[in-house]
């Protein structure tokens, strides 16, 4: 079986047999993450780019090539985690909205619902529904069906971050608007 070639234009991805780059995220807030390294030598690991491969997708601007990409990544014939964050604690979903990335988002939350962390916080405590409030702009659909999942494992929607907001305190800045309670 023949492995897919990589886009030249993609100057950050790396060859797949090259490296096993795994970085998991806690579900605490306070510690940052847990990284494995094999197979680089002390010299190709200065010329690689640290961020992993599932993260740069988010990030790529040609979405298509990214969604093929992470759902061929995402198969049961890689070994690639769902779960997967970058030091500062923001994982897949973070990034797919941060970025805009509302194809790679719907992927993420239908199709790999059952292997993310929903209990994921970045470093500064802010959970996939502060991002969501944040980066989402103004599609209500992508919200609802966040709520959906949310309320379908019995998560809290309104958890403060670090700094005290929370959702819905910062929809209410976000929106300008004065919410009746």
């Amino acid at each position: 079986m023949n492995l897919p070639k990589i886009n030249s234009n993609l100057p950050y991805l790396r060859d797949l047999t090259n490296t096993n780059h795994q970085m998991s995220c806690s579900i605490n807030s306070k510690s940052t993450y847990s990284s494995t390294i094999s197979s680089l030598s002390s010299n190709k690991s200065k010329e690689l780019n640290p961020i992993p491969i599932l993260i740069q997708l988010c990030i790529y601007p040609n979405e298509n090539y990214a969604f093929r990409t992470m759902r061929l990544l995402l198969s049961s014939r890689y070994d690639y985690s769902p779960n997967i964050c970058d030091e500062f604690g923001c994982n897949l979903l973070m990034y797919s909205l941060r970025y805009q990335r509302y194809r790679l988002f719907e992927f993420l939350l239908n199709d790999l619902s059952l292997d993310l962390n929903f209990h994921a916080k970045d470093r500064y405590g802010n959970t996939i529904f502060h991002y969501i409030i944040i980066y989402g702009g103004n599609d209500n659909q992508i919200i609802e069906k966040l709520i959906e999942k949310y309320q379908k494992f019995s998560m809290n929607i309104d958890e403060r971050n670090n700094f005290g907001f929370t959702p819905l305190l910062l929809g209410e800045m976000k929106m300008n608007i004065n919410i009746p309670g």
